[in-house]
């Protein structure tokens, strides 16, 4: 009898356990801003079998693309979202964190969790700055993964055959473009059909005339009266001198150019200089030949607020939505992901900066590393205009900003124009 009693014990707490022992294992769904044939994407498919024989969460990736935001913005507002989705910061503000909507979960907890390798918190392995930047409300809500920030990448040995150093202040720029010009070599390459990159150049203008924060505080003024302030005509005259308009100082064609035909005329030595996004490396690394990298920030102005020591910190990195099934499970792939190890293998696939600080340093980025050692301030990607007055920088900016940067309308006109535009944009809203 006693038999038979441990027996029916045995037997009850097996079949208790049983329900949990051939229970699914939890299976994250990520939506993922890159595309299957890219380094990142890339890099991603090696390190998730990883995580999944470590952990035993398996991760359904699926390789959206670039309008990922758009495509599960509806899933997030019904309350279906994935649980993990990546993007620029600026763009995941903007969707997710702008104006009166949380719609992301607070990683504060997270970050001050234990990292994966042990040896600290999560939040040790990042320069907290940097992530600051992109809070709402004191709460981080935005994990990185990159670092990249914008300027003038070069092929060292072209300056030194044309015998011109890398640019410092405005002038030297000028100065610069002008020798290029005179041996018959475009200063510039570029690929005008995209606004986003065009507007580099205003926004970096008036961040150098007038420091960061007046662009964001002009674009959001409804009265329109920032743009009377001189800093903001300044800037505009600055584009307008280098444009077809002025002295013409890009690439034949550079308003027509559609992405990726300037920058890649350009990595065939077809310019001199080309101002992105610290991505650019890797895009052109199988075009570039006996090139030595080089990078300078976008240059001073004499009298300007701005320094060279200002530096744009653009992240690109993941977010898990507010009603993830699975957010404890999405943050352990993120410990995983945000490793040192994973971290240097990123360096390696996508020749990209990691945003952990601790992780080894790209050789193409060797002055973008001197450039970063040196920075004393961090400012937003576009001063925070394209996060923070989305519908603005869309609706007003991009239109004008096109026809100021190919040189067709004037740096006067240019100024009344967005003025007159931002307080109908205002008035209307």
């Amino acid at each position: 009898m006693k038999r038979i009693l441990v027996l029916l014990l045995v037997l009850s707490l097996f079949a208790a356990l049983l329900p949990a022992a051939l229970a699914e294992p939890v299976t994250l769904e990520y939506a993922c801003m890159f595309t299957e044939g890219e380094p990142n994407a890339q890099w991603l498919k090696d390190i998730i079998p990883e995580f999944e024989a470590q952990t035993g969460i398996k991760v359904d990736i699926t390789f959206v693309g670039r309008d990922v935001l758009t495509k599960i913005k509806s899933r997030v507002l019904t309350n279906d979202p994935p649980d993990l989705v990546d993007q620029d910061h600026s763009e995941l503000f903007a969707a997710f964190l702008s104006g009166d909507e949380t719609l992301l979960t607070d990683l504060g907890d997270f970050l001050k969790s234990e990292n994966w390798d042990k040896d600290g918190t999560v939040a040790d392995q990042f320069n907290m700055a940097m992530l600051e930047m992109y809070a709402k409300d004191g709460k981080v809500y935005i994990v990185p993964f990159s670092f990249i920030t914008s300027g003038f990448f070069y092929n060292k040995n072209m300056f030194k055959e044309a015998g011109v150093e890398a640019p410092a202040t405005w002038a030297d720029f000028l100065a610069a473009a002008e020798t290029f010009k005179s041996k018959g070599i475009p200063f510039i390459g570029h690929d005008g059909q995209i606004s986003f990159y065009n507007a580099y150049y205003y926004y970096w203008a008036v961040q150098r005339v007038m420091g960061a924060g007046n662009f964001l505080r002009a674009a959001t003024d409804a009265t329109g009266a920032a743009w009377d302030e001189p800093g903001f005509l300044e800037a505009a005259k600055m584009v307008f001198e280098i444009s077809k308009g002025g002295k013409d100082y890009f690439a034949k064609g550079y308003e027509g150019s559609a992405y990726p035909a300037g920058q890649s005329d350009w990595a065939m030595d077809g310019a001199a200089v080309n101002l992105n996004g610290a991505w650019l490396p890797n895009e052109v690394r199988d075009l570039v030949e006996n090139w030595d990298w080089g990078f300078f920030p976008f240059p001073v102005v004499e009298g300007g607020q701005g320094k060279v020591t200002d530096m744009e910190a653009y992240l690109l990195g993941w977010a898990i939505p507010q009603g993830a099934k699975h957010p404890a499970e999405a943050m352990e792939f993120l410990r995983f992901a945000t490793s040192r190890a994973n971290a240097d293998r990123s360096v390696d696939t996508t020749l990209n900066i990691a945003s952990n600080k601790l992780a080894k340093f790209p050789d193409v980025h060797k002055d973008v590393g001197i450039y970063l050692a040196n920075a004393t301030n961090f400012h937003l990607s576009y001063d925070g205009v394209m996060s923070k007055a989305p519908q603005w920088w869309a609706d007003v900016f991009y239109d004008l900003d096109n026809k100021l940067f190919f040189g067709t309308i004037t740096p006067e006109d240019f100024i009344s124009q967005i003025k007159e535009k931002t307080i109908e944009f205002y008035k209307n809203k």
